[in-house]
């Protein structure tokens, strides 16, 4: 992988212990896997419906990658770090 900034975002309903689970994941996978500067957003589609309706967002949790290109979408658990590295066709650091 080179050193890219990896930015994504993850889509989830309310702070159920399943969102819970989902952001404590993903916050797992860009501190260990992903180069430094990697960031991703959390996006309540009970408080933001509007930008769930715009990501065309259909079941949560969904992760999507937004850069490096090309974007990719999970969704549904996303606790395999080689899962979703490999879905989102990412390599680990």
């Amino acid at each position: 992988m080179t050193d890219e900034i990896v930015e994504l975002v993850l889509y989830v309903t309310g702070d159920s212990g399943r969102a819970r689970r989902a952001i404590d994941s993903l916050q797992s996978l860009c501190d260990r896997q992903l180069p430094a500067g990697s960031h991703f957003r959390v996006v309540d589609v009970v408080a933001e419906p509007e930008l769930a309706r715009k990501a065309r967002i259909l079941a949560t949790p969904t992760l999507q990658k937004l850069s490096p290109g090309p974007p990719r979408r999970i969704v549904g658990d996303i606790a395999s770090m080689d899962g979703v590295l490999s879905a989102l066709d990412l390599e680990p650091k």
